[in-house]
């Protein structure tokens, strides 16, 4: 847990860093500003997830895992650009905060599906030296 919690900081601090850079630096809009920020947290997310959470074990298939995680990239990141454009469109949030209360709640739900689905193949069977 406590790995996960450095990692979803890490990614908050970074996120927010890429959506300020490139509204702020680069003067883009706050919606491609916050896409540009959803890619590039989810690319480096599955890195540290994969080798800093949830360490590999021998046998996985990294790339079913890397499949159930881009699927899961699609539904998370989907819901949090949606939820963007929502809470600054709709409800007039301040862009910064609207991000950073999106992932707080998205974290918590992550947190059990990467615990429960994405980052929990168990070794194969054939694998298995003592078998």
């Amino acid at each position: 847990m406590l790995r996960f919690g450095v990692t979803t900081v890490l990614s908050l601090v970074s996120g927010v860093a890429y959506l300020v850079v490139c509204h702020e630096g680069f003067g883009l809009s706050e919606k491609t500003s916050a896409l540009i920020s959803i890619v590039l947290v989810a690319s480096q997310n599955f890195v540290a997830f994969r080798y800093y959470v949830y360490r590999p074990r021998e046998g996985q298939n990294n790339k079913r895992m890397l499949s159930r995680y881009i699927l899961s990239v699609f539904v998370f990141r989907g819901l949090e650009y949606v939820g963007f454009v929502l809470l600054i469109d709709f409800f007039h949030v301040q862009y910064i905060l609207a991000l950073v209360s999106l992932r707080f709640v998205l974290m918590l739900m992550k947190f059990v599906v990467y615990r429960t689905t994405i980052f929990t193949e168990r070794a194969s069977p054939s694998s298995d030296p003592h078998s």
